[in-house]
């Protein structure tokens, strides 16, 4: 097995990024807030052993197909049905019991004329999971000077199978560990998002936000989300919706924490993103309780396709990855504060 690895990228204006190839993920990203004091604005835990101990997709990249696969079941469009693993209740999550998260990658460091970056490289068997197809993964990260963060996926199947990938870090701009995202402002350009089930699964439906407490196109703190009275809200304990993104938009994404001054934007060519706002964190979650995280301490924007699209195609999207054809998608960070 490959060793774990930590590897440092820094930029010119001081950000830091620690990356692992375990789960190819997210450990830290160190940005100053508008006192110029660098603080981690991603949830942590304190021992690289904490992360092999207990599943907890922080950070990680997630796939074969990121979100639920309803009964862990589906059809391709060749006709082929696929039986796949189910890892929570009746559903498929996140790959199932054997996902990107929880494996060693391959790590190769580069440098992109004055940017850095990090490769991590994994090959999955045919039938792994219950997936057809060995699949041969990538996933990149740039950090360039400008204070951007560049994720890019690729892959390549000898078999037509499924592929949704997504990056699964929690923010927290705060800096400050233990402290909630109530107060974070959250803007989202998009006009419609998906209801779900009380097991997070889409019911099926892309309905208008207008007028709803999912319309995020104006920003809103989070505690007023949090709080709402909405019934799949209450239900979530919190977000944990897909949104449709605005194709054309430069500034899809937008995540601000008052106190500190930080901001996050995102830009992303996937066509939708998922809202998790760390529902389940708990005293019952021993290990994130013990790392002194709280329920709400951080937010995952999962930008991806659409989940359980492969049962509600067409209008859900297509993320059926055919034989022979290259995977790319790109996600941007950029950090600042005001």
């Amino acid at each position: 097995m490959e060793e774990l690895k930590v590897i440092i990228l820094e930029n010119a204006l001081g950000t830091r990024v620690a990356l692992c190839n375990y789960g190819a993920m997210i450990k830290e990203i160190y940005t100053k807030d508008k006192h110029g004091n660098l603080s981690n604005i991603v949830l942590t835990l304190p021992k690289m052993e904490q992360y092999l101990a207990e599943r907890t997709f922080l950070g990680a990249t997630v796939g074969r197909v990121a979100g639920r696969i309803s009964n862990g079941r589906c059809v391709l469009p060749n006709g082929e049905n696929l039986y796949l693993s189910k890892n929570e209740k009746e559903h498929h999550l996140h790959g199932g019991n054997l996902g990107f998260d929880n494996q060693v990658w391959c790590t190769k460091v580069g440098k992109k004329g004055q940017d850095k970056s990090v490769s991590f490289y994994l090959k999955v068997e045919d039938g792994e999971q219950g997936y057809p197809g060995e699949i041969k993964v990538k996933v990149s990260y740039i950090l360039k000077d400008n204070n951007q963060l560049i994720i890019q996926y690729e892959a390549l199947t000898n078999k037509d199978t499924l592929f949704n990938p997504t990056n699964h870090t929690y923010f927290n701009l705060s800096g400050k560990v233990g402290e909630t995202i109530n107060h974070h402002i959250l803007k989202v350009n998009s006009d419609y998002y998906l209801p779900i089930t009380k097991d997070s699964i889409p019911i099926g439906t892309i309905t208008p936000s207008f007028g709803t407490i999912y319309n995020l196109k104006d920003g809103k703190i989070l505690e007023e989300i949090l709080r709402d009275k909405n019934c799949s809200i209450k239900e979530q304990n919190g977000l944990n919706h897909p949104f449709l993104l605005e194709k054309d938009s430069r500034e899809q994404i937008e995540l601000m924490e008052p106190k500190s001054g930080r901001f996050l934007k995102i830009y992303t060519d996937c066509p939708a993103v998922v809202i998790y706002t760390g529902n389940h964190f708990s005293e019952k979650d021993s290990l994130i309780y013990k790392s002194g995280i709280q329920k709400h301490g951080g937010i995952a924007l999962e930008c991806q396709h659409l989940p359980d699209a492969i049962n509600n195609q067409p209008h859900f999207g297509n993320i059926v990855l055919k034989q022979g054809d290259r995977f790319f998608s790109q996600t941007i960070y950029t950090f600042g504060c005001v």
